[in-house]
C-alpha cells in the first residue's frame, strides 16, 4: 500500500539477506510475522555511522523506529525466508538515504544500486562494524 502519507510493505527477506544501511526520512514500524529478522540501527557519528543498537526480532516482535532521522539495516541469519510488515509515514523519496556496507559513504538513496550493494554485501560486515563501534 501506497499513498502520500503511509507506506506498507511486506518485506520477504530470502535466508543470507544482508541489507545496506539505509534511512527512509520518517518513523517505521517492523512487525515480524514469520523467521527472524535482525535489525541494526545506526546513529551518525563525525562524517560516518556505527551501530547503536541491535534488536533480532521473532514472530510476534514489533520494532518501532520513532526518528525520523533512524537509519537501519535488516538481515536474516535463520534457515529460511522470513516475513515482516514495515509501515513507514510519509513518501518523502528525497529524504531516503544509503549507505555503502563496506565503506559506509552515504549518497542518496537508488533502488537499483540499494539491491546491488544488498547483493554483494559480505555476510559478516555488520558484525565488523559492531565489533569496530565498540
Amino acid at each position: 500500500f501506497d499513498d502520500q502519507d503511509l507506506r506498507i510493505q511486506r518485506i520477504a527477506g530470502p535466508k543470507g539477506l544482508v541489507s545496506a544501511p539505509h534511512s527512509h526520512g520518517r518513523w517505521a514500524v517492523i512487525g515480524v510475522y514469520a523467521g527472524q529478522e535482525n535489525n541494526r540501527v545506526w546513529k551518525r557519528q563525525g562524517d560516518s555511522i556505527v551501530i547503536a543498537e541491535s534488536y533480532d526480532l521473532v514472530h510476534p516482535d514489533i520494532l518501532i523506529l520513532r526518528e525520523r532521522t533512524s537509519i537501519h539495516s535488516i538481515a536474516n541469519p535463520g534457515p529460511g525466508t522470513s516475513h515482516a510488515i514495515h509501515v513507514y509515514s510519509g513518501l518523502e523519496v528525497d529524504k531516503w538515504r544509503m549507505w555503502h556496507p563496506e565503506t559506509l559513504e552515504e549518497r542518496p538513496l537508488e533502488p537499483d544500486l540499494f539491491y546491488k550493494w544488498c547483493l554483494e554485501a559480505p555476510q559478516d560486515y555488520v558484525v565488523r562494524h559492531m565489533h569496530s563501534a565498540a
